[in-house]
């Protein structure tokens, strides 16, 4: 499997994409060949949750700054938000 993710990340960064189909790209690639059992194949297909939960939860990103990896919209959807919106500008 290890390989098979390298050579995938290899051809997303050899081809003419942006971040959004590289990651796609690679996401399929795992999806396609990793081994679910019948129960997770059936949860995944019918797009059911996996897990249920009565609490929330937040994530708190504690890499140092300079490692974070941050995807950005496109500035035309960025700019179609509204000004109360709490999404990252």
């Amino acid at each position: 499997m290890s390989n098979l993710m390298q050579r995938a990340t290899k051809e997303a960064r050899d081809g003419n994409h942006d971040i959004k189909q590289r990651v796609r790209h690679i996401g399929n690639k795992f999806l396609n060949h990793v081994e679910l059992s019948a129960q997770e194949a059936v949860y995944l297909v019918l797009q059911m949750s996996l897990r249920k939960a009565t609490r929330q939860f937040v994530f708190i990103n504690t890499s140092p700054p300079e490692d974070r990896t941050i995807l950005l919209k496109p500035l035309k959807v960025i700019q179609e938000l509204p000004d109360d919106s709490t999404h990252r500008r």
